[in-house]
Protein backbone atom coordinates (compact mmCIF):
# COMPACT_ATOMS: atom_id res chain seq x y z
CA UNK A 1 0.00 0.00 0.00
CA UNK A 2 1.33 3.43 -0.92
CA UNK A 3 1.57 6.27 1.59
CA UNK A 4 -0.38 9.48 1.10
CA UNK A 5 1.19 12.27 -0.94
CA UNK A 6 2.13 14.22 2.16
CA UNK A 7 2.48 13.38 5.83
CA UNK A 8 2.66 15.61 8.89
CA UNK A 9 4.10 14.28 12.13
CA UNK A 10 5.40 15.75 15.36
CA UNK A 11 8.55 14.44 17.05
CA UNK A 12 9.84 15.93 20.32
CA UNK A 13 7.72 19.02 19.63
CA UNK A 14 9.19 19.60 16.14
CA UNK A 15 6.64 19.71 13.31
CA UNK A 16 7.68 17.63 10.29
CA UNK A 17 6.20 17.69 6.82
CA UNK A 18 7.14 14.81 4.49
CA UNK A 19 6.39 14.89 0.77
CA UNK A 20 7.56 13.02 -2.30
CA UNK A 21 8.83 16.01 -4.28
CA UNK A 22 9.03 19.80 -4.25
CA UNK A 23 10.83 20.66 -7.47
CA UNK A 24 12.40 23.09 -7.83
CA UNK A 25 13.56 23.15 -4.20
CA UNK A 26 15.25 26.56 -4.46
CA UNK A 27 11.93 28.46 -4.56
CA UNK A 28 10.94 30.56 -1.52
CA UNK A 29 10.20 28.39 1.51
CA UNK A 30 6.64 29.69 1.90
CA UNK A 31 5.95 28.54 -1.67
CA UNK A 32 7.37 25.07 -0.94
CA UNK A 33 5.30 24.72 2.24
CA UNK A 34 2.14 25.83 0.42
CA UNK A 35 2.81 23.36 -2.41
CA UNK A 36 3.23 20.51 0.06
CA UNK A 37 0.43 21.55 2.42
CA UNK A 38 -1.97 23.92 0.64
CA UNK A 39 -3.27 26.69 2.85
CA UNK A 40 -0.68 26.10 5.60
CA UNK A 41 1.58 28.92 6.67
CA UNK A 42 5.34 28.57 6.83
CA UNK A 43 5.07 28.75 10.64
CA UNK A 44 3.25 25.38 10.66
CA UNK A 45 6.38 23.41 9.62
CA UNK A 46 9.79 23.20 11.31
CA UNK A 47 11.27 20.48 9.07
CA UNK A 48 10.35 19.78 5.45
CA UNK A 49 11.55 16.47 3.99
CA UNK A 50 11.31 15.78 0.26
CA UNK A 51 12.90 13.53 -2.33
CA UNK A 52 12.46 12.55 -5.97
CA UNK A 53 15.35 14.66 -7.29
CA UNK A 54 17.99 12.10 -6.22
CA UNK A 55 20.18 15.12 -5.38
CA UNK A 56 20.99 15.56 -1.69
CA UNK A 57 20.09 18.91 -0.17
CA UNK A 58 20.32 20.20 3.39
CA UNK A 59 19.62 23.82 4.25
CA UNK A 60 17.97 26.01 6.86
CA UNK A 61 16.13 29.06 5.64
CA UNK A 62 13.15 31.14 6.69
CA UNK A 63 12.89 29.09 9.90
CA UNK A 64 12.48 25.74 8.11
CA UNK A 65 15.00 22.90 7.82
CA UNK A 66 14.81 21.46 4.28
CA UNK A 67 16.12 17.92 3.81
CA UNK A 68 16.42 15.84 0.66
CA UNK A 69 18.38 12.64 1.29
CA UNK A 70 19.33 12.21 -2.36
CA UNK A 71 19.40 8.53 -3.29
CA UNK A 72 21.25 5.57 -1.77
CA UNK A 73 21.71 3.83 -5.13
CA UNK A 74 20.99 6.25 -7.99
CA UNK A 75 22.52 9.61 -7.03
CA UNK A 76 21.80 12.50 -9.41
CA UNK A 77 19.97 9.96 -11.65
CA UNK A 78 23.40 9.12 -13.13
CA UNK A 79 23.71 5.35 -12.93
CA UNK A 80 23.53 2.64 -10.29
CA UNK A 81 26.20 3.33 -7.69
CA UNK A 82 26.46 4.20 -4.03
CA UNK A 83 24.93 7.56 -3.18
CA UNK A 84 23.66 9.22 -0.03
CA UNK A 85 21.30 9.03 2.92
CA UNK A 86 20.11 11.48 5.56
CA UNK A 87 20.42 10.98 9.31
CA UNK A 88 18.43 12.91 11.89
CA UNK A 89 19.02 13.15 15.64
CA UNK A 90 15.96 14.84 17.14
CA UNK A 91 15.71 16.10 20.72
CA UNK A 92 13.39 18.67 22.30
CA UNK A 93 16.11 21.31 22.10
CA UNK A 94 17.72 20.62 18.71
CA UNK A 95 17.84 18.68 15.47
CA UNK A 96 21.11 17.50 14.02
CA UNK A 97 20.70 16.64 10.34
CA UNK A 98 23.38 15.00 8.22
CA UNK A 99 23.75 14.02 4.60
CA UNK A 100 26.16 11.10 4.50
CA UNK A 101 27.97 9.55 1.57
CA UNK A 102 27.52 5.79 1.46
CA UNK A 103 30.98 5.26 -0.04
CA UNK A 104 32.31 4.63 -3.51
CA UNK A 105 31.34 2.10 -6.15
CA UNK A 106 34.31 0.66 -7.99
CA UNK A 107 35.09 2.87 -10.98
CA UNK A 108 32.19 5.26 -10.30
CA UNK A 109 32.62 8.37 -8.16
CA UNK A 110 29.95 9.18 -5.60
CA UNK A 111 28.70 12.72 -6.41
CA UNK A 112 27.47 13.30 -2.84
CA UNK A 113 29.00 15.98 -0.65
CA UNK A 114 28.60 15.08 3.02
CA UNK A 115 27.23 17.93 5.12
CA UNK A 116 25.51 18.57 8.43
CA UNK A 117 23.44 21.23 10.19
CA UNK A 118 22.26 21.76 13.74
CA UNK A 119 19.06 23.70 14.38
CA UNK A 120 18.34 24.74 17.96
CA UNK A 121 15.17 26.04 19.57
Amino acid sequence: RRATDNIRIEIEGWRFGVVHELRPEDRPMDVLVDQAFPGESIEAIDVLIAGDTHVARLEYRDGVLLINSGSPTLPHHLEWRLGSAALLDVTKSQIKAEIVSLGETSGRKNPTSATSLVVKR
